[in-house]
């Protein structure tokens, strides 16, 4: 798994990128003997399977935890008993990642498609576009809408979201810090503010969030 990125700061905490190139049985041989209950994928589609094993790889590998204590919730959100760490993971296709802070936090990678210009109007409004519109085309917006709000949900860890009604891309900068967003989740009378950092590898948009000390 050649390592594309690996990164660490204060706000953000610590994520890392790989290239997932191993097959099936590479994985097999480094979880199996952690205890880890593999019989729970036997019948789901191969891709899947490599998916949740690639991920969960990288957890031990970059986490002091025991992997064959990680739990799942209701909301399917990953975590371990009395750590300190909140963390993601995040898959598309050859690439899988991870990120651990001690607040919440939200990963997401997704891979340029055109099949995102069907499906943007359940996710995209009017002001987003503006606010990106100095910055990136439609096609880029609308990956990045996407990737940004994903992460989102996946820090807000409980379900039950609308992606165009209660997650909100706020602001947007590209500077010599790199590229930044603020994205707010509103839903009834919850109001959290999360922070985001945003990379554009090749084809792959990375966007990572951190829910924000001003929530």
């Amino acid at each position: 798994m050649p390592l594309i990125l690996t990164e660490k700061s204060p706000q953000f905490g610590k994520c890392v990128l790989w290239s997932s190139t191993e097959d099936e049985s590479f994985f097999r041989a480094a979880l199996e003997p952690t205890g880890l209950d593999m019989e729970r994928i036997l019948d789901w589609h191969p891709k899947r399977q490599r998916e949740w094993m690639s991920g969960r790889y990288l957890v031990s590998e970059y986490m002091d935890e025991d992997i064959a204590s990680l739990t799942i919730d209701e909301y399917g959100k990953p975590s371990f008993k009395d750590c300190i760490y909140n963390f993601s993971i995040s898959h598309t296709q050859g690439l899988v990642g991870l990120c651990y802070h001690t607040v919440p936090i939200g990963l997401d990678i997704q891979i340029k498609t055109d099949k995102i210009k069907r499906v943007a109007h359940k996710f995209c409004t009017d002001k987003e576009y503006d606010i990106l519109s100095d910055h990136l085309d439609e096609e880029a917006s609308q990956h990045l809408i996407w990737g940004l709000k994903e992460a989102v949900f996946k820090a807000y860890g409980k379900g039950s979201l609308s992606y165009k009604n209660n997650i909100f891309i706020e602001s947007y900068a590209d500077s010599t810090l790199g590229k930044r967003a603020k994205v707010r989740l509103h839903k009834e009378d919850l109001e959290i503010t999360y922070q985001a950092k945003i990379s554009m590898i090749g084809p792959y948009y990375i966007c990572q969030v951190v829910e924000s000390s001003d929530s």
